[in-house]
């Protein structure tokens, strides 16, 4: 799976966490963290994390559009993997409709909550 995040202090957790649940793990700090800050994903539709990946964790944040294109061509390049999106919890509601197709969590997500979200989706039941 790969955890998508800004925060490199979030990413450890997560990856400690879902490592320790049994899962192998690779992180990506979004486009923001990559060279011209371009997710290869998007630009040039190739992405050897998401390539293996069965699910993604994605923890980038929608409202910035650079981290959108990244949820959008995980989307629609990419929509046999499971996508998790944490969403801050007040906008929970109105974020979620934006996100079809996409499990959300509510962020900051609670260990035991993003583990069940991931144990389900890995499973194929749908969590929203």
């Amino acid at each position: 799976m790969v955890v998508e995040n800004e925060d490199a202090m979030w990413q450890w957790a997560a990856t400690g966490l879902l490592e320790a649940a049994g899962y192998q793990v690779a992180c990506c700090g979004g486009p923001h963290d990559l060279p011209h800050q371009h997710c290869p994903l998007v630009a040039d539709d190739r992405c050897p994390l998401v390539d293996g990946a069965d699910l993604v964790v994605n923890g980038l944040g929608i409202g910035d559009p650079a981290n959108r294109a990244v949820l959008t061509a995980l989307r629609s390049r990419r929509d046999q993997i499971p996508v998790i999106v944490e969403i801050p919890a007040l906008q929970l509601g109105t974020r979620h409709a934006e996100i079809p197709g996409c499990q959300t969590i509510p962020f900051p997500a609670r260990p035991k909550d993003l583990i069940a979200a991931v144990d389900d989706a890995i499973r194929g039941r749908r969590v929203s």
